[in-house]
């Protein structure tokens, strides 16, 4: 997970710190991180997910789907579904492409 602006990384160092800091927190009320996950799951009901990946090791590939991705209804067009859902928003960290942002900075 990336839990903040500053760790632009998902490699789990930043969410490590995170969940310790609500552990933390949670001790100071006498709760354990299971026991608060409970209480997650009596508030707003349990949730599966499934994360897979796809390994590319060929470059030529990988950069036409970007590029495909990138210009896929035209020019410098990203997709606004991914099949009967709308995308709200789109952040491309390659290009530094950000459209929830009023500069579209990211």
């Amino acid at each position: 997970y990336m839990c903040c602006p500053f760790v632009l990384d998902k490699d789990g160092v930043s969410a490590a710190v995170i969940s310790a800091e609500l552990a933390c927190f949670l001790a100071t009320k006498n709760l354990s991180l299971s026991q608060q996950l409970k209480a997650i799951y009596v508030e707003y009901g349990y949730h599966i997910t499934k994360a897979s990946y796809f390994i590319c090791h060929d470059q030529d590939t990988i950069k036409k789907l970007f590029e495909n991705l990138r210009n896929y209804d035209g020019k410098n067009n990203y997709p606004k579904a991914c099949g009967k859902f709308e995308i709200s928003a789109i952040r491309d960290l390659t290009t530094g492409y950000d459209d929830s942002q009023p500069d579209k900075k990211a």
